[in-house]
């Protein structure tokens, strides 16, 4: 099993500092038990206006590094482990590159699981 947290990219500031670590100890429980860690930050088309403009911009976007790295210095998760990808929440359409992002975190979501099953 793979512990998931998704976080709102516009909202990670706002958490309660007992909130914050409850979530931490949740995260550092799981991960004495070998269960593999992954965090999944949402609404970025919310969170950054370039982002917001043209998806495509999610990797090339210093504010969502810096909210990578908000994530990864407040909760303990490696960079690598945090998947950006922008919800779905009015469109009548799906978008390439926003199921791009979501299969990709799912992809590296379900590889992080098998790999712990196999290693039991």
């Amino acid at each position: 099993m793979t512990e998931f947290m998704f976080w709102f990219a516009s909202s990670l500031a706002g958490l309660q500092d007992d909130s914050v670590r409850k979530l931490r100890e949740v995260r550092l429980a799981a991960r004495d038990m070998g269960i593999p860690e992954v965090a999944i930050l949402t609404r970025i088309d919310e969170a950054c206006p370039e982002v917001g403009k043209d998806i495509q911009n999610v990797y090339k976007s210093k504010h969502l590094k810096k909210k990578i790295e908000e994530v990864s210095g407040v909760l303990g998760f490696q960079p690598e482990c945090i998947f950006p990808v922008k919800n779905y929440h009015s469109e009548i359409d799906t978008s390439d590159d926003a199921d791009t992002l979501i299969l990709s975190a799912l992809t590296r979501m379900i590889e992080s699981g098998e790999d712990f099953v196999n290693n039991l």
